[in-house]
């Protein structure tokens, strides 16, 4: 009976090193084609790799630029939408509070002042808002909500005023609690002080969405919505003419809101620009660098592809021949 000889084990090891070299080069140049990038960089640019990782930094430090502005656009477009709501229901409060600063029907004022509390929820609401977690108007404390329950910011505001006896003195009273630190800055706001911090979204550039439900033209919004609202508050006995006063004052605060809203607005929209301007910047630099990476370690997809059909059929050749070797030492065995 025959055996396997030490020249039938030496060319066995020789073919299984042949086909682990050829698997080796067959996943290489798999890879290159798929990537189009050379696998060994630091041999086809000889060792001087500076260049290189020069080029590759600077297109990780495009991904976080994306990154950021992607996250900034989102953020500044629902603060966009946010604002857009908030100034659809004051609005609707200001067509509502005209009328009622001439009427001598009682309805007309009760509609008024129920629309004005209405929007006045909804506006709390809105400037509770968040997007991905984050609230959009508290400030750096982007974890907390920056007012008051919207059901409750009405009734907050009731508690901390003084002995109401006429308009003058309910208008006052309602000024100096949006105007004092004490007052809404310290009760109904319970956000940052500081602004969120700068984002970097270019080279040299960054945006900031410092709006805070703390700012002076959210105050008179929501201040303006207070009077209206408690113009005909049963609780101060106010007669036509003396709710009429304060809804002329509430129509007054509301229209200035109206234009102070519409600057925050604008504010809003240039940092949408700005954004939009860093995210072209960024794609031109992209493609620079990923030229430059090509020229220096691009693979061509030529060669590499011919470099494969080359190598699978030398693998399928050795495949094949190992297989009929094998057959036959299986002979020689038997």
């Amino acid at each position: 009976m025959s055996q396997f000889t030490i020249g039938d084990l030496a060319q066995s090891t020789m073919m299984r090193l042949q086909s682990t070299r050829m698997k080796t080069e067959l996943t290489k140049l798999t890879e290159e084609l798929s990537t189009g990038i050379v696998a060994d960089i630091g041999t086809h640019l000889g060792g001087d790799v500076g260049f290189y990782a020069d080029v590759e930094n600077n297109l990780r430090l495009l991904d976080a630029f994306d990154l950021a502005a992607n996250e900034a656009s989102h953020f500044a477009d629902v603060t966009q939408s946010t604002l857009d709501r908030i100034a659809a229901r004051l609005g609707s409060s200001v067509e509502s509070t005209l009328p009622a600063t001439t009427t001598a029907y009682q309805e007309v004022r009760d509609h008024a002042a129920k629309d004005a509390r209405n929007d006045l929820e909804t506006i709390v609401a809105a400037l509770n808002s968040t997007t991905a977690g984050r609230s959009l108007f508290a400030g750096a404390a982007t974890d907390t909500t920056p007012l008051v329950g919207p059901t409750d910011f009405l009734d907050t505001l009731k508690a901390a005023l003084p002995p109401i006896t006429d308009p003058a003195s309910l208008v006052t009273a309602i000024n100096d609690w949006f105007d004092d630190p004490a007052g809404y800055d310290t009760i109904a706001y319970q956000g940052s002080t500081n602004d969120i911090a700068p984002v970097m979204i270019a080279k040299d550039s960054s945006v900031q969405m410092a709006v805070r439900a703390d700012a002076e033209q959210f105050k008179e919004v929501l201040k303006g919505l207070s009077l209206s609202a408690l113009a005909t508050d049963s609780d101060w006995g106010f007669d036509i003419d003396e709710q009429i006063e304060v809804f002329d004052a509430a129509a007054s605060v509301m229209l200035n809101a109206q234009s102070s809203l519409t600057s925050l607005q604008a504010d809003i929209g240039a940092a949408q620009e700005r954004i939009e301007s860093a995210k072209t910047r960024n794609a031109a630099a992209r493609i620079g660098f990923e030229q430059a990476r090509t020229t220096l370690v691009g693979a061509d997809a030529f060669e590499t592809a011919t470099r494969l059909d080359d190598v699978q059929v030398r693998l399928e050749s050795l495949y094949a021949v190992t297989a009929r070797m094998s057959r036959l030492s299986l002979l020689n065995y038997i």
